[in-house]
């Protein structure tokens, strides 16, 4: 996951942005102008938004590769990008994605680790060296 530090000074956008999203506690004092018509809408709920996204406002942190998912560039074993993804989801009035029909969840994709069978690695290496012998005894005769 990745650490947000929000111990730099804010300017007036990022106060608004936070207090806005909900991402933690509102600031104490940020621009309410016209936060109906451009805030998070009331269609879902910033819970489900957050869980999908792999958003987690209490510890401030978010799981890896998020801006690679949106941007349709998927990590490796993450699934294909969010448009493709959430496309089939597309509300029916067209006016947004129908975020209670997604069980998709964005989350930083495990690492697979392959164990070798030393034996099998052996047989391999040897069949290999065997092809390669096989190449280079052909290429001479040509």
């Amino acid at each position: 996951m990745v650490s947000l530090d929000l111990r730099f000074s804010f300017n007036f956008a990022d106060l608004r942005l936070i207090g806005i999203s909900g991402t933690t506690d509102p600031p104490s004092d940020y621009l309410h102008l016209e936060e109906e018509r451009y805030g998070t809408g009331h269609v879902r709920s910033r819970k489900l938004f957050f869980d999908v996204f792999g958003i987690h406002p209490n510890n401030r942190t978010i799981e890896k590769n998020l801006c690679d998912f949106v941007q349709g560039r998927p990590a490796s074993g993450a699934p294909r990008s969010m448009h493709t993804t959430f496309k089939p989801f597309l509300r029916y009035d067209k006016m947004g994605v129908d975020y209670s029909r997604i069980s998709y969840r964005h989350k930083t994709p495990e690492k697979v680790i392959t164990k070798v069978d030393k034996d099998e690695l052996a047989k391999l290496q040897a069949k290999l060296q065997k092809e390669m012998q096989k190449l280079q005894g052909n290429s001479r005769r040509s």
